[in-house]
């Protein structure tokens, strides 16, 4: 399971926007915008995940692809679309994994702040049991993001839920929710520090709990009229009760693709 500023105008290839205010403002939107619970700017993205260390017997080894489009429009509301993923493991388990989708509206447009809330629907589409909860899922969602110009920083989270409403009873029922926090600092020329791809998740069917820590680095490259922001994170596991399978450590890769000159809200 478990991601109100001005529009960007096109840019020539290699030019970042000179400091200014408003131009900090928007660097500062696309460098958060793959954690943006309701994103102004149309974007897509592909994540990588792989981990190479878990905890308990086995020191199980997972990797997965996820394509995703971050921010699409329907009326006023946003949906985070994220495909099967493939996924394999040390195990010999590999094939497509589960479908997602956070369905958030945006309660605050424009100013400083951005409050949304909705839902998250879990769809069930693994090729393998390894691979997937085996249940569909649905729960509620809400997010919340900070924009502080002046110190060039971004905050906030993002909150979802999944409980099973339908699926074999062969498979665990899912009561899951994972809270995400979010930070992004600004480091100039296109360089961000965060701490924002670790989800904190509580299995309430398991009685389980999970807190890791994320630290990352990311770097815009304007490519024509459209805008890449690269991200690389480390993901460690601090606290891990009652959960026996989880993740030491997992290297994340993201590359989020934007078009700045589509805006999708207000």
């Amino acid at each position: 399971m478990l991601a109100a500023v001005p529009a960007a105008s096109a840019r020539s290839a290699g030019a970042f926007p000179s400091p200014s205010p408003s131009a900090s403002a928007q660097v500062l939107q696309e460098e958060a915008d793959d954690v943006d619970p309701a994103p102004p700017i149309r974007s897509a993205s592909v994540q990588t995940f792989y981990t190479n260390a878990s905890y308990g017997p086995g020191n199980v080894r997972v990797g997965q692809v996820i394509p995703r489009f971050d921010s699409l429009r329907i009326g006023d509301s946003y949906v985070r679309l994220s495909f099967p993923r493939y996924a394999w493991t040390d195990g010999g388990a590999y094939g497509i994994s589960d479908a997602q989708i956070i369905y958030l509206t945006s309660l605050s447009h424009g100013g400083s702040t951005r409050f949304a809330v909705g839902g998250t629907f879990y769809i069930p589409s693994a090729s393998s049991p390894q691979l997937g909860i085996g249940t569909w899922g649905l729960g509620p969602a809400a997010g919340l993001i900070h924009f502080d110009r002046v110190a060039g920083l971004a905050t906030g989270f993002l909150l979802q839920s999944i409980f099973s409403f339908a699926g074999p009873s062969t498979r665990p029922k899912q009561r899951v929710v994972a809270l995400q926090p979010l930070v992004v600092k600004q480091l100039g020329a296109g360089w961000s520090l965060r701490s924002a791809d670790a989800q904190w998740a509580t299995d309430f069917t398991r009685g389980s709990t999970i807190v890791p820590v994320s630290l990352g680095i990311g770097k815009l490259f304007p490519v024509g009229a459209q805008v890449l922001n690269v991200v690389v994170a480390d993901v460690v596991t601090v606290i891990h009760a009652n959960a026996p399978a989880a993740p030491k450590n997992t290297w994340k890769l993201t590359i989020i693709i934007m078009d700045p000159r589509r805006r999708l809200g207000p």
